[in-house]
């Protein structure tokens, strides 16, 4: 995806990687789209589980998390604790 320069200003030089974890699929791609778009590269992960296997996978390249916040209560079907 081409780096797009926003009204905040151009991506950062070296943007980094950051692990977007979302159950719903459209929060998560919208959201690893605008991500990329500002010069981030992104994984994507759909549950806790797979968050934590990303994060096992590749901790030496992950710089940030995001989770989507909703104003339901979170809950994490696969992952408890």
């Amino acid at each position: 995806m081409r780096q797009a320069e926003h009204q905040w200003g151009a991506p950062p030089d070296r943007a980094g990687t950051i692990l977007v974890a979302d159950d719903d699929g459209a929060v998560r791609e919208t959201l690893g789209e605008v991500l990329e778009m500002a010069g981030y590269e992104v994984r994507r992960a759909e549950d806790g589980n797979e968050a934590l296997r990303v994060l096992a996978d590749e901790r030496a390249r992950l710089e940030r998390l995001v989770v989507a916040a909703r104003p339901r209560p979170v809950a994490t079907p696969k992952l408890r604790g």
